[in-house]
């Protein structure tokens, strides 16, 4: 934060966020060229996860975060990037051609935005501890006039009879918004490196 460093060094802040409220519930420092991932139970081991659904970025995806959150009672909505590549490869590689779409699109803040997700019950040969379902979410923005694909993977515990594609689709979106508007709070703070926007989201009906 302005002014908050030692020696002009910003402070690297870790932060737990309702999607609700967007209210901040926890945050805690990471240590100078620490890593993030064993910092996330320190920041969560005080709350009661119960019935909770935590989403968070690539980051946190390895399979101890996983096993962790599901320890405590909670589940979780874990997003697959290129820092996890054989999960992600193997996710590519899924049948997705044949996996019914749900889409919806986002006018909203003059942007023109269409979200497509598929989601199916996880392989018995992806080893996630608590992984219930996987999703696919393709993001198509149409930004002065040229269209911009993007495709990310997700890893969620919460099985296919209690959280459907559109519900999945509304945990990300919800993750999203949150990391958009602590990213830009970030950046007028001068935080340093705000990587995780994790967030606690009370029961899935």
């Amino acid at each position: 934060m302005r002014g908050g460093g030692v020696d002009t060094v910003m402070p690297h802040l870790l932060a737990a966020l309702d999607h609700d409220r967007g209210a901040v519930l926890a945050q805690r420092a990471v240590p100078d060229k620490g890593s993030e991932i064993p910092e996330l139970t320190c920041l969560l081991a005080p709350m009661d996860l119960t019935d909770t659904v935590v989403t968070a970025d690539a980051l946190h995806c390895p399979r101890g975060t996983a096993a962790w959150l599901t320890g405590r009672g909670a589940d979780y909505l874990l997003t697959v990037k290129a820092n996890q590549p054989g999960l992600r490869n193997a996710l590519k590689r899924l049948p997705w051609a044949k996996v019914p779409a749900h889409s919806y699109r986002d006018r909203s803040h003059g942007r023109k935005v269409t979200r497509t997700i598929k989601a199916i019950e996880i392989p018995d040969w992806i080893d996630r501890p608590g992984a219930a379902q996987v999703a696919q979410v393709r993001r198509t923005r149409i930004i002065k006039g040229r269209k911009h694909v993007e495709v990310v993977y997700v890893v969620c515990s919460v099985p296919m009879s209690e959280a459907s594609p559109a519900k999945i689709a509304a945990w990300i979106q919800g993750h999203w918004h949150i990391e958009v508007r602590h990213e830009a709070l970030c950046f007028r703070m001068e935080v340093r490196d705000p990587i995780a926007w994790l967030s606690q989201q009370p029961g899935r009906s």
